[in-house]
């Protein structure tokens, strides 16, 4: 996978805007992508966290609970 399909149709990243024309992001923007991810306005999981989870509940039910699940064991 890429990042924009991680972005796009997977919706488990967030994507950072550049500067137009200078290819930098600065760091306010950095923040954004951060928060973003991490946490939310209600104090609940943040979506891009909420759509990993699902994502790991789905991958679990699909290979089942065995070991070589990456969701559940971390990547090897």
């Amino acid at each position: 996978m890429n990042a924009t399909m991680l972005v796009e149709e997977v919706g488990v990243a967030v994507k950072p805007v550049g500067i137009p024309g200078k290819g930098v992001v600065n760091r306010e923007e950095i923040e954004r992508a951060v928060r973003l991810v991490l946490e939310s306005e209600e104090g609940n999981v943040s979506y891009v966290m909420n759509r990993i989870k699902i994502k790991g509940e789905n991958e679990n039910k699909a290979v089942g609970q065995g070991e070589d699940n990456v969701f559940e064991t971390g990547a090897k």
